[in-house]
């Protein structure tokens, strides 16, 4: 009995003593890399988020609009600012008391914290007061930020907390989640976001750069580090074009869908587009943040690249719109019942958009400090009036007025419509005896008690293109109109990777700057318009004879006039505008359609605008005989058409300049609250082809 115990014994020894070298022989072998590992991971700090950098914005010639530059920020840590969190304070607290190895009440639990803290917050103090004072401005602005930084981290970590805890159910409010994750998992969340860093203060100067290093160096959670600061180095030029940035907010990442990916969502500090360019190409300028990490002994562990953001290329000229904007902004060239100009400028055989103004304008480098007074201002300085505010387009409308008569029939070059009455009809016209000297009672051209179409055009004979549309039935004068994009929006958008259109389509969302249909029927349409069935009829004839002369329900966009014209000049050839240039873009050989004019329609056209300048009895021929665009050898043949409008008052010019090697540039301008096209319009429409002429776009060139 007493040798089977020993035998036992002695064989369970054995059986241990084998375990225990296994296992040596484990640790020394396989286990050495995975203990090795997880020493290691315990050594690694968390990681640090690097920077986003947006891309540049440029115009056709590769001048840089809009651009980050590097700017010296202090930045703090959120585990800094945490500390004025009273989330994070009662997170701590509950960690404290479930200690089972402390076993505190709060009030214990309460007094263990503020010896932890205290340190911390004396240094927190500090560095928020100092920056309030190297700032100049009031601490209260300085804690506010450090207050929203932890509303933001918080926020992201209570959604990260709450989805993890419910993975498939659908999104609920902030204030529901709120409800049902304690604090203490909202910490527990440990997303990346707690352990980054976030601009303070900006430091412009090398001073104030070495005082906060000075101020700060032994202080941990506060670093000095260059970030990207967006700026604009044409100022205002284009200002309604480009549009400004702006802090992120946290709802940005539902519409741009960045807030599953860690690198791309928004975080406390960063900027996204708010209007124009910068908002509607912001998938394309934002970029993705790189990551860096380092263990204990400050050695590098993983770095993730910054992926910086796409550039985007526009059409415009930022030397010819600074130009314009100067000129139409000169208080010397503008009359005096003006309230704001817009203007717009293409290229005929692209389409291209050289430039896009719209007056008053505003700084787009303190656009965000200003933003109040600029919404308040009656002028409207944020409204762009060559592409979202629409008016009625007055005379400008008629030479489509008269295609539309043409092409239907009811009416050729040589067709002759009597004033003021035709086949008797009792109703009331616009009385062209109302009008100045160039109506179509002016004897000079005058034929046998009515006006041709030519003559028409000339003198603006409003009796003539009432008449005219009103022969038109309701249906084709819509259809006609929207072939000129009248109706309807015409710029489009920016050209999206496909994960990104796709993304839109689903969520429904249209990247482009905001712009107006104009109008074209008596009910705007409810939806997007995209076919002429879209749009509503007029649902009454008597309105024809108002939209014959611009007038009515008609309402137009500058960009509207500006394409319709340069379709004209191109000889009725429609094509979209362009802002957005794209590497071989197939724009100019498929986005565009033949109308289908009918020869004398055109030659009609051209004809009678051309004796809008040259010919005696022009609306724009004395404005042109006085302009510097008559002086010199330019090599310009002009084609023009002068507008005015009542209730409202606003004064119109639209037309072209084209040379003999087939270069053209189409233009339009409208003067809110001009009394003349003529008087008001037109110098500026002449100044501004001048200036295109010097700038080499069409003509040749020439020194005053």
């Amino acid at each position: 009995m007493y040798r089977q115990r020993l035998h036992a014994f002695v064989f369970f020894c054995g059986v241990l003593l084998i375990s225990c070298i296994g296992r040596l022989v484990h640790l020394q072998t396989t286990g050495y890399s995975h203990s090795l590992k997880e020493i290691e991971e315990a050594r690694v700090l968390p990681p640090r988020q690097l920077p986003t950098v947006r891309g540049t914005i440029w115009d056709r010639q590769g001048r840089a609009l809009a651009i980050d530059r590097p700017t010296f920020y202090v930045q703090i840590s959120y585990q800094l600012t945490r500390l004025l969190d009273p989330r994070f304070k009662e997170a701590r607290l509950t960690q404290l008391m479930n200690k089972e190895e402390e076993d505190l009440n709060r009030e214990e639990a309460e007094v263990l914290l503020q010896e932890e803290l205290s340190a911390d917050l004396r240094n927190l103090f500090i560095v928020l007061d100092t920056c309030a004072e190297m700032a100049g401005i009031e601490p209260d602005e300085i804690y506010n930020k450090v207050h929203k930084i932890n509303d933001d981290v918080w926020r992201l970590a209570l959604h990260i907390a709450w989805r993890r805890k419910n993975p498939d159910s659908p999104n609920v409010s902030n204030e529901d989640k709120g409800r049902q994750i304690t604090p203490l998992a909202v910490l527990k969340a440990d997303i990346g976001e707690m352990y980054d860093y976030y601009p303070l203060i900006e430091l412009e100067t090398d001073a104030k750069q070495l005082k906060a290093q000075v101020a700060f160096g032994e202080i941990k959670g506060v670093s000095i580090e260059p970030l990207a600061k967006r700026t604009y180095p044409y100022g205002s030029a284009a200002c309604h074009i480009l549009g400004w940035v702006g802090p992120a907010e946290p709802n940005e990442n539902q519409t741009m869908d960045f807030d599953e990916d860690r690198y791309s969502r928004y975080l406390g500090g960063e900027v996204s587009g708010k209007w124009g360019v910068e908002r509607a190409c912001e998938v394309i300028l934002r970029g993705r943040r790189g990551e860096i990490q380092f263990n204990l002994d400050d050695e590098l562990v993983d770095f993730k690249k910054t992926l910086f953001g796409k550039d985007v290329h526009l059409t415009l000229d930022i030397e010819l719109q600074k130009q314009l904007e100067d000129l139409l902004s000169d208080p010397n060239a503008r009359s005096e019942q003006d309230t704001g100009i817009g203007a717009v400028v293409m290229e005929v055989a692209s389409g291209d958009i050289l430039a896009m103004v719209s007056t008053p304008t505003f700084d787009l480098s303190t656009v965000r400090k200003d933003y109040g007074d600029l919404e308040a201002d009656p002028a409207d300085p944020l409204v762009n009036r060559a592409l979202f505010r629409d008016y009625p387009p007055g005379s400008t409308a008629k030479p489509f007025i008269l295609i539309a008569g043409f092409q239907e029939k009811k009416a050729g070059p040589d067709t002759i419509i009597s004033c003021p009455m035709e086949n008797q009809k009792q109703y009331r016209f616009p009385n062209c005896l109302l009008f100045r000297k160039g109506s179509c009672h002016d004897w000079r051209w005058q034929n046998e008690g009515g006006n041709i179409a030519r003559n028409a055009i000339r003198g603006s004979c409003n009796v003539y293109f009432s008449h005219l549309a009103d022969r038109l039935d309701e249906r084709p004068l819509q259809e006609w109109l929207f072939r000129f994009g009248f109706g309807r929006a015409i710029l489009p958008g920016p050209n999206l990777d496909e994960y990104a259109a796709e993304l839109d389509r689903e969520k429904g969302i249209e990247r482009n700057l905001p712009q107006s249909t104009g109008l074209i029927s008596r009910i705007r349409p409810k939806g997007p318009v995209h076919t002429i069935e879209d749009i509503p009829t007029i649902g009454h004839n008597s309105e024809n004879r108002y939209m014959g002369i611009g007038q009515g329900i008609f309402r137009a966009t500058v960009l509207q006039g500006a394409n319709g014209i340069a379709a004209i000049a191109r000889g009725g050839i429609y094509k979209n505008p362009r802002l957005f240039l794209e590497e071989n873009d197939p724009h100019n050989e498929t986005d565009q359609v033949d109308l289908g004019l009918f020869k004398y329609t055109l030659t009609t056209i051209r004809d009678g605008m051309n004796a809008v300048v040259y010919k005696a009895g022009g609306t724009a021929n004395e404005t042109y005989k006085n302009s510097k665009l008559k002086e010199g050898n330019r090599g310009l043949n002009l084609f023009g058409k002068t507008g005015s409008t009542e209730k409202p008052e606003h004064a119109w010019f639209a037309g072209w300049a084209e040379d003999n090697t087939g270069r053209a540039i189409a233009i339009t301008i409208i003067v809110e609250g001009g009394q003349s096209g003529a008087r008001d319009a037109a110098p500026l429409g002449f100044e501004v082809l001048r200036i295109c002429n010097e700038m080499g776009y069409v003509g040749r060139r020439t020194t005053d």
